[in-house]
């Protein structure tokens, strides 16, 4: 929590709050769309430094990169914008309040399912080539959307022990997506509460 987040939550000032981010970390979210076939994308809003200029914020919204493993891309940029300091929350208002109602902030087990697929999506051929066979059912459970999350989840974790043993660059690649949860300090809960 910054200080700006203290002092709101201190005064207990329910005004939307609109972070600026610094050289600390770069802010993410997960999302879902709501129209069409529901897809997870992944925002990123990186702080970056210039020499005798003000700092300026890249938006990024990345998905998943469908075999990106045999890529060594697991996530591509689908849309972004470089926005300078004094631009920044007029454009964030703005942004959700175009995007309400179609991107809904994904979070708890929902969002540790989201990156699972999100994995699973990336790195397909590998999981594909490599998986026992023994395993595979736990693939079909840890996707299936009629299932709890929970039964999900715990499909997923017989996967994760097998990845971690069997190659230690899937497992890096497992690791990132994870690092995208809530309970990271850079989990941009300002801007899903703006949605």
């Amino acid at each position: 929590m910054d200080l700006q987040q203290e002092y709101f939550r201190r005064h207990a000032i329910t005004t939307p709050l609109v972070v600026f981010p610094d050289n600390h970390g770069n802010y993410t979210l997960v999302l879902r769309t709501t129209r069409g076939k529901p897809q997870t994308i992944l925002i990123k809003i990186v702080y970056t430094k210039q020499e005798l200029h003000p700092p300026y914020y890249k938006f990024l919204m990345q998905q998943a990169t469908r075999d990106g493993q045999a890529k060594d891309s697991y996530l591509r940029v689908v849309w972004e914008s470089k926005i300078y300091w004094d631009e920044w929350e007029n454009f964030v208002v703005q942004w959700a309040e175009s995007n309400r109602g179609e991107l809904v902030p994904v979070n708890g087990q929902e969002l540790e399912v989201a990156l699972w697929e999100m994995f699973l999506y990336s790195h397909d051929s590998w999981l594909a080539a490599n998986l026992v066979d023994r395993l595979k059912d736990s693939v079909y459970t840890a996707v299936d959307a009629n299932s709890t999350a929970d039964v999900r989840l715990a499909a997923a974790v017989e996967i994760e022990e097998f990845v971690r043993g069997k190659n230690r660059g899937t497992a890096a690649a497992l690791a990132d997506f994870r690092s995208y949860t809530d309970k990271h300090k850079f989990y941009a809960k300002w801007l899903a509460d703006l949605l």
